[in-house]
């Protein structure tokens, strides 16, 4: 190795080196060049001051000494390099086992991305029919409420004609009671006819022909009056106090036959006051006439009525048979439109329900996600090989090592562990993979970020020793318990590397930022 030259003249060398030297002195027979064992060719130098002769000696032989103490660091050196690889091997192999679990859990949690992407796109199928149907449940509501809209009015209409038609009842109904009161002052008049007649009892006897004649006309009268008793008894069966009153008519009739009758018998005490009887007789026939009139146009007007009062029932029984169908369509209609709303609101209740699952899935998707960042990931290893740019100048890079020999992530991080105080480095691309490592496992645990943005290690690592403002990098040194850690960014690319010591030697923090420049170069 090119490094083991320089080594030699590192004072921290020689504690890990003394004893065994101390040893091999013991082991080695060195004693002092004799004259005799010198070849002819060097037999010049015994012909010089035999001070010089010594001197020379003893600077062979601490050069020999020298070498043979170096030879013997290389040796320690290649045993620590054996140790270290067998170590690096086995680190591998667990690498390999993390990394072959890490990869089964990458598949399961990519099976269950795949179920949970399944359930949502099913849930989304099924929000979208439940909001179809609920797009034309609300249309059906919409016309049965146009429907119930316009029954309302027809319903608002037939009981405005319901009621114009009672109006127009109660109207006629006013009308026969005023024909009624008539008819009543008609039975007066007649009550004081029959007063009248009592007072002809002393109608003289030349009288009776003409009294028949009358007689004969009261009969004729009565006849009528039986038809309009007739009437009025129709009339009385919906009215029960004008049956009372026709009743009572015909009974003041039967009375006045009987009066008559007597009349006939005292027939012959009324002549002398036949003239006064006649004219109260043509008085009574101008009244019996107009009383005939008034009659006839009284049964006219109880025809009438009778038949508007027939037509209005009939309307008013039209009438509310269209109500009684109305309001059977508005009961059929009420219940159909409970049931949609009925219909409506679980629908919306499952909607609901469909969506407050949607956003608990939503929110444990984006909580776990949350967490997860929050948490910070681990160091991504990876198998494959990472190319170095062709158009890298490795001469700074090589300059640094003072090696020649060929460049990678790799073979950086094993020199940049061998430089001194250092015990481990690792070298990773910002959001990316790890490019190499020779970090101990130890320390992963305190490389976990958001994202694998590790430009929050500089806020979030505690104890920070120092910080380097330095023209090409940021570097910084943080205490992490027995040990050092300290974190090299250039552009995207960090260098992490481990030592006891809390402070770096003088000279390696340059270094590092040099180191870490030239990766970002190497892997753009």
């Amino acid at each position: 190795m090119e490094l083991s030259g320089s080594d030699t003249t590192d004072p921290y060398g020689h504690e890990t080196t003394e004893e065994p030297l101390a040893e091999k002195k013991n082991k080695l027979n060195i004693s002092h060049v004799q004259p005799t064992q010198i070849e002819p060719q060097d037999a010049h130098w015994l012909r010089m001051d035999p001070s010089l002769t010594r001197s020379v000696l003893a600077k062979t032989e601490e050069e020999l000494l020298g070498g043979l103490a170096a030879l013997m660091r290389n040796k320690v050196e290649h045993e620590q390099l054996g140790r270290r690889l067998a170590q690096i091997q086995i680190d591998t192999e667990q690498a390999k086992h993390e990394f072959d679990a890490i990869r089964h859990q990458v598949h399961r949690a990519g099976e269950e991305v795949a179920s949970r992407i399944n359930e949502q796109s099913r849930i989304n199928e099924e929000i979208d029919r439940v909001r179809r149907e609920l797009a034309t449940l609300r249309d059906e509501h919409r016309q049965q409420a146009e429907i119930a809209s316009g029954l309302k009015k027809d319903t608002a209409q037939a009981q405005q004609s319901l009621a114009d038609a009672q109006q127009r009842l109660s109207a006629v109904k006013a009308e026969a009671e005023a024909r009624l009161a008539e008819h009543s002052e008609v039975m007066a008049n007649l009550g004081r006819i029959k007063n009248e007649e009592m007072a002809l009892q002393g109608v003289l006897t030349p009288l009776r022909t003409e009294i028949d004649e009358r007689i004969g006309a009261r009969e004729a009268l009565i006849q009528q009056m039986t038809i309009l008793e007739e009437h009025v008894s129709d009339l009385a069966a919906r009215k029960e106090y004008q049956t009372v009153e026709l009743s009572q008519l015909g009974n003041s009739h039967a009375e006045l036959r009987n009066e008559i009758e007597g009349l006939h018998v005292k027939h012959d005490g009324l002549s002398s006051e036949v003239e006064g009887l006649r004219q109260s007789i043509a008085q009574h026939g101008l009244n019996k006439e107009r009383l005939a009139n008034e009659l006839a146009g009284l049964q006219d007007e109880i025809a009438l009525a009778a038949a508007e009062r027939q037509r209005l029932q009939q309307s008013i029984a039209e009438e509310q048979k269209k109500v009684n169908e109305l309001l059977t369509q508005k009961a059929g209609i009420e219940q159909v439109v409970a049931e949609a709303a009925n219909k409506h609101g679980k629908l919306i209740g499952e909607v609901t329900t469909l969506e407050s699952r949607l956003r608990e899935v939503a929110e444990a998707n984006e909580k776990a996600e949350r967490a997860r960042r929050e948490e910070g990931l681990p160091l991504l290893f990876g198998s494959e090989s990472h190319e170095v740019s062709p158009a890298w100048n490795s001469y700074p890079l090589e300059s640094e090592f003072h090696t020649d020999e060929e460049l990678d992530a790799k073979k950086v991080a094993e020199l940049v562990a061998q430089l001194p105080g250092l015990e481990g480095c690792l070298i990773v691309k910002n959001h990316g993979p790890v490019l190499a490592s020779e970090l101990p496992e130890r320390m992963h645990a305190h490389l976990k970020v958001p994202d694998r943005n590790y430009n929050l290690l500089f806020e979030r690592l505690k104890n920070k020793v120092r910080e380097y403002n330095l023209p090409n990098a940021r570097l910084a040194t943080f205490d992490v318990g027995d040990e050092g850690l300290t974190v090299a960014q250039a552009s995207h690319a960090f260098v992490f590397v481990n030592h006891k010591q809390t402070k770096l030697r003088p000279g390696l923090p340059d270094k590092l930022a040099a180191i870490a420049a030239e990766v970002a170069k190497m892997y753009p």
